[in-house]
């Protein structure tokens, strides 16, 4: 299942679109904690992606109010 996202706010690709997929890795921003998270994309719910942490913590983001940056995206950039 593919899911169109635009990357928003603070990201370092801001502007461009890519195509948001299960199995896709991505670092975001938690501003409380002031750090950059690993985590990958596990699943996609009402249009929203479902991101699994590397401490296997899971959690529900409606990405385009995140600040995130796209990992490992070789040939997927539009």
């Amino acid at each position: 299942m593919l899911l169109m996202l635009t990357f928003v706010n603070g990201c370092e690709q801001n502007g461009r679109r890519y195509m948001i997929f299960v199995g896709m890795r991505l670092e975001v921003y938690w501003p409380m904690d002031e750090e950059w998270y690993v985590g990958e994309v596990t699943g996609v719910e009402g249009g929203r992606a479902v991101v699994t942490y590397e401490d296997l913590e899971k959690e529900t983001l409606n990405l385009s109010e995140q600040i995130y940056r796209v990992l490992d995206t070789p040939g997927f950039s539009r």
